[in-house]
Formats: structure tokens, C-alpha cells, sequence
């Protein structure tokens, strides 16, 4: 059988499913071969929609696992019509819509286990959802503190200008964040890209929310990978990725950082990972450790 006919036997659900507070979110579930495998929840980068995505939902869902995919309120298809006057902020990407994907994938799924593959802010975010007990491991990639000061030389001067200006000017302006602001993004919710820049503002990033925040992060006790790459210097560099990472409360955490040629590719970038390009190396990799803690998971949950 042909990659392609693979690809296409592979069973592709399109849903609404609601957040916490009721907001109806776009989502994707990809189903594996067999009903009792665990589920990745794929959880996007800002200003990313679910569909860039895809093709690693389809990979996971060929070996092993359910797949599910979701644009946060604000983004793709869980956008409103106008995002003027919608309010919508990072923190409830969080609370609030990734806890409400976890909660329905708990009740109608009901898969073996539950884990997450986290972009970006995903891994921001994640300790925000009061049932992220739930999730037996997480994999984040080019997950980061935003803080401008954990960058260098002219990087630090864009992000500097980034949080301090363009932000707070484009929403003034605009009512939201187009997304050239930001190269080639979605647009955001005003709210969102304030929260953001205000946090990135700040040395202790989104830890300065509240005072709660940095319990929430201790809390998480659960088996972690973080991934950053060394052509990722503008989004996620490597100080920033080891600064969240040190945030996270488990005593199981890996770090990994990698140089493209070390996987025989030119680049990767913070976007590259989710590239097909990558299927028979970073793919492969992320499919070992998933599986790897899934079934150690599911050997302590029986014993």
C-alpha cells in the first residue's frame, strides 16, 4: 500500500467542543488503528492554526496513538467574525480552552491514556488547565519564556521593540494584532497580545500573572521533554527554553537541543519541527519517547 492510501484510510473527524466556560472551540480528532490506544492532544503555537498541524496528527494516528488537534478561541476556525471588541486572553488558551479539551476527551474518548505535544506556548500554558493531572507526559517543543532579556544581541532588540511598541500600538490602533505584525501569523485578540506582551515585559514572564502561577507550575509531576534547536534564535533560544523548563516541577525532565546538521537537515527553525520533512528523524524520535511513556504509564496505572 502507498504512503498516500495510508494517509487517507486514516479516520478524520472534524468537531466543536467546548471550553470550560462554554466557548465552542474547531477541533480535529484523527483516530488510530485501535479504540483502546492513547490520544496526543496537539497543542498549537500562538498564531498558529490547528491544520498547520496535520500531518503530524495523521503520523501519530498511523503508529499508535489517537490524535487530536484544536484552535485556541481567537485562532482559525474558533475565531470570531470580527475580533474587534472580542475578549479573549493567553492565560485562557490555558484555563480554560486546553482544560476543556481535556475534559472532553476524557468523557467521550475515554482513551488509555492522555498526553500533549506542545508548541510554543503550549508549554506556557499547560499549567494553567486545573486538570492537567490527566496527562501522563508532555513533549514541548521551542517552548519558551518570553522574558526580551533572554535573548541577545539583535534579537533581544526586536523582541524589546516587539513587546514594548509594536504590540501596544497595533492594538491600540488596529483593536486586535494583525498578523503581519508578526511575519505571518494569524491575527490575534487584543487581549491576548497584551497579556502577552505584558508578561514578556516582565522577569518573571507569565509567572508574574499572579502569585499563583508558580505553584502551578510546581504541580506538574508528570514525565516532560522540552525541544529547542539552535537556527530558533528570534523565537525561542536556548536560554529561554532552559528557563521555563526550569519553572516545571517534575523530576523527570529531558532537555535536548539540536543542531539541524545533526539530523542532516539545513535548518528547522521554531516552526520546522511540524514539517513532514521530518517524519523519518524528529517525528520518529517524538514517537519513541510518546510511546515509551504512554506504555510505562499504562504498566504503573495497572500494577
Amino acid at each position: 500500500m502507498k504512503y498516500s492510501d495510508i494517509e487517507n484510510a486514516i479516520e478524520k473527524e472534524n468537531l466543536t467542543i467546548s471550553a470550560v466556560d462554554g466557548f465552542r472551540l474547531a477541533a480535529t480528532l484523527f483516530r488510530g488503528r485501535t479504540d483502546d490506544e492513547p490520544l496526543a492532544i496537539i497543542a498549537a503555537a500562538t498564531a498558529v492554526q490547528r491544520s498547520y498541524y496535520e500531518k503530524f496528527a495523521q503520523f501519530l494516528a498511523q503508529n499508535g496513538f489517537h490524535a487530536l488537534t484544536f484552535d485556541y478561541r481567537g485562532i482559525g476556525s474558533s475565531r470570531p467574525e470580527n475580533h474587534k471588541g472580542f475578549h479573549a486572553e493567553m492565560h485562557e488558551w490555558g484555563a480554560l480552552d486546553l482544560a476543556g479539551v481535556i475534559d472532553w476527551i476524557t468523557a467521550v474518548v475515554a482513551p488509555s491514556q492522555i498526553l500533549l505535544v506542545g508548541h510554543s506556548v503550549a508549554g506556557q500554558i499547560f499549567p494553567f488547565a486545573k486538570n492537567n493531572h490527566r496527562v501522563s507526559a508532555a513533549y514541548f517543543v521551542a517552548s519558551q519564556s518570553a522574558y526580551w532579556k533572554l535573548w541577545n544581541g539583535k534579537e533581544r532588540a526586536t523582541v524589546f521593540a516587539l513587546w514594548h511598541f509594536s504590540i501596544p500600538l497595533a492594538t491600540k490602533l488596529f483593536g486586535y494584532l494583525p498578523g503581519w505584525v508578526l511575519g505571518n501569523g494569524e491575527d490575534l485578540p487584543a487581549g491576548v497580545a497584551r497579556e502577552w506582551a505584558r508578561w514578556a515585559r516582565h522577569p518573571d514572564y507569565l509567572l508574574s500573572h499572579d502569585v499563583s502561577v508558580w505553584k502551578k507550575f510546581q504541580r506538574v509531576n508528570i514525565p516532560l521533554k522540552f525541544m529547542s534547536f539552535t537556527d530558533d534564535a528570534l523565537i525561542a533560544p536556548k536560554r529561554a527554553v532552559q528557563a521555563i523548563a526550569s519553572w516545571y516541577g517534575s523530576a523527570d525532565k529531558e532537555y535536548r537541543h539540536i543542531h539541524p546538521k545533526e539530523i542532516g537537515a539545513k535548518a528547522i527553525g521554531h516552526f520546522g519541527f511540524f514539517r513532514e520533512s521530518f517524519r523519518e528523524t524528529l517525528w520518529q524520535e517524538a514517537l519513541a519517547w510518546l510511546k515509551t511513556r504512554a506504555f510505562a504509564t499504562a504498566i504503573y496505572t495497572k500494577s
